[in-house]
């Protein structure tokens, strides 16, 4: 029988969070990135466009995806 505490809990929320919105900062980071970049050196894109670029969240989710294999292996 599984015990659930407030601990417990409390660490599964966190970590369902956790999961949630590292993704969305990277895309935000980089989206934001390739937004200064393209605005500034080319024809300007929205802010959406920009990230919702298909390399863009690509690049954020092998970031994910790298950062979650290594809070595994520890």
């Amino acid at each position: 029988m599984i015990l659930l505490t407030a601990y417990t809990v409390g660490y599964q929320i966190g970590y369902m969070l956790n999961m949630i919105l590292t993704p969305l900062i990277f895309i935000l980071i980089i989206g934001g990135s390739y937004y200064l970049i393209k605005r500034f050196t080319q024809n300007s894109i929205s802010f959406g466009q920009a990230v919702l670029n298909r390399w863009v969240i690509g690049s954020s989710i092998i970031l994910t995806l790298g950062l979650l294999r290594r809070a595994v292996n520890r």
